[in-house]
């Protein structure tokens, strides 16, 4: 009798506690989506007036390369200025790119937005009216990211 009354307590509790559970899990509030905002773009001293020291990188017309800049040596690697700017790698990411155009061009607008821990950096390249091949070159200092962030870069070209 007395195993009959233990084994029907224990029956009691589990049926209250799957009982909780439930009223919990009908209660939890979902996260909420990271909603996308602007990132301030700063500008980087010396480096808007100098873009040919960005080394140019082997394309196809219409081909763009990208990088994410996080430390002094890889700026060094991917630009070649006689006096390169200073940046501070402990506080901001660069995030730099270029496009190879048929008839020259240029950078008519970039802006990056943030939505958890993922970028997307739009930028939108204006095709010239030039008879030379030329590389549309571009650039963006921001808040330092973090290192498992995914960076998505968007090359808009118009006419």
């Amino acid at each position: 009798m007395k195993a009959l009354q233990i084994i029907t307590l224990a029956m009691l509790g589990l049926l209250t506690m799957s009982s909780s559970c439930e009223k919990e899990s009908q209660n939890a509030v979902a996260p909420e989506p990271c909603s996308p905002s602007m990132v301030a773009i700063t500008a980087v001293p010396g480096l808007s007036a100098s873009p040919a020291c960005l080394a140019d990188a082997t394309l196809e017309i219409r081909q763009s390369s990208k990088q994410i800049i996080t430390s002094a040596a890889q700026f060094r690697t991917a630009y070649t200025c006689p006096n390169p700017p200073v940046i501070d790698f402990g506080s901001f990411t660069l995030l730099t790119g270029q496009t190879k155009l048929p008839s020259g061009g240029r950078v008519i607008s970039q802006q990056i937005t943030r939505s958890c821990k993922d970028y997307k950096y739009t930028v939108v390249v204006q095709q010239g009216t030039d008879a030379a091949v030329t590389t549309a070159k571009y650039h963006a200092l921001i808040p330092r990211i973090a290192t498992d962030a995914k960076v998505e870069f968007e090359v808009q070209i118009l006419p």
